[in-house]
């Protein structure tokens, strides 16, 4: 999910006009690379088991945003003007809005309480990451 999101990011960029913009995109996929490797670590932790990512991504990674859906289907649920940044934007926060969502409740079923603080920390980047859509959005 981590990895559908970082490519709708990576495929905005050259779409949006305003640096700012371009610049945020950038970052926001770099982070979400970040998460695929605290999520890959906490696999590792609660299985026991040593697995790269290859591995990993191949048995256990279905491709999707964080919704559930594919970059794909998002965009065509949605159907943004991709030549309009707020358009951009607001899908962008949408997603976001799902991911916090997403790993909240996964930190409230889980019994671990390693994994539910990575989950809820996780959660707390998102929110993160829609704060500075929602200024990035506030700017145009």
């Amino acid at each position: 999910m981590e990895d559908g999101l970082r490519e709708y990011y990576l495929a905005m960029i050259p779409k949006v006009e305003s640096q700012d913009a371009r610049v945020l995109f950038e970052k926001l996929a770099v982070i979400e690379i970040k998460h695929q490797e605290r999520i890959l670590a906490e696999y590792g932790s609660i299985t026991a088991t040593t697995v790269n990512r290859e591995t990993f991504v191949a048995n256990e990674v279905i491709p999707a945003v964080e919704g559930g859906l594919t970059t794909e289907e998002y965009v065509s649920l949605y159907n943004p003007d991709l030549e309009s940044a707020a358009e951009i934007i607001s899908l962008a926060m949408a997603i976001e809005a799902q991911a916090l969502d997403l790993y909240r409740r996964a930190a409230e079923k889980s019994d671990n309480e390693e994994s539910k603080k990575v989950l809820l920390q996780i959660a707390d980047e998102e929110r993160v990451h829609l704060t500075q859509l929602g200024k990035l959005f506030e700017n145009l």
